[in-house]
């Protein structure tokens, strides 16, 4: 974050990059969450935990998972 000579802040390019991968982990988190049954509400909640504490490996893996066996039913729910 970048505060301007008029007080307005900004993202730098990598705390926007940061934001959007923080972002496609919590909408894959709740998307899975919610194909295997969860409440949306909950799986809200759980995303928002789950995406600071999984590792990018661990997350990379799943969402492959996700794209080659389950990528018709994640765009519905989107």
């Amino acid at each position: 974050v970048v505060m301007e000579k008029d007080g307005e802040l900004r993202l730098t390019e990598k705390g926007a990059y940061i934001g959007q991968m923080i972002d496609e982990r919590h909408k894959t988190l709740k998307d899975l969450l919610m194909y295997v049954g969860v409440d949306e509400d909950l799986a809200e909640y759980d995303a928002c935990r789950m995406e600071h504490a999984i590792s990018k490996e661990t997350f990379q893996i799943l969402k492959n998972y996700l794209d080659k066996h389950v990528p018709e039913v994640l765009e519905n729910l989107e």
